[in-house]
């Protein structure tokens, strides 16, 4: 939980020594978009510009339920998140204890669509996914 929040703090403060620190070295970065699938290199690359303004992105926890595997190194989770940018999100991952310290090694940022809005919304996502 510490962990984790920390890492959410050091983007709302754009502390990219932390933010990019807490990511093992194998990580992967899920986007809200299907095309975006970045390791820690490439997600760091894209993330640098946002990383020079006094905040690189807020987004902090309201619900987290985080599982630990019965061994002690490995612990998936997943967090309900107030965004200034967008709506609730919802992230989900999975940490290991690497050299002593808990390290993300998959983060998954994902919108949240009220299910009575979707028939709205489908027709706008299926447009976009044409044009692209």
């Amino acid at each position: 939980d510490r962990v984790l929040t920390a890492w959410h703090k050091a983007a709302a403060e754009a502390d990219e020594i932390v933010y990019f620190g807490t990511l093992a070295p194998q990580a992967v970065f899920l986007g809200t978009d299907a095309g975006e699938r970045w390791t820690k290199e490439e997600f760091e690359k894209w993330a640098a510009p946002y990383f020079q303004r006094s905040s690189a992105w807020i987004f902090r926890a309201e619900k987290r339920w985080i599982t630990v595997a019965p061994d002690g190194r490995t612990a998936w989770f997943d967090e309900l998140l107030y965004s200034e940018s967008y709506w609730t999100c919802r992230g989900s991952g999975v940490l290991r204890r690497i050299g002593g310290k808990w390290l993300i090694c998959q983060y998954n940022l994902a919108f949240t669509i009220p299910n009575a809005v979707t028939r709205e919304i489908k027709p706008l996502v299926e447009k976009a996914l044409k044009t692209e």
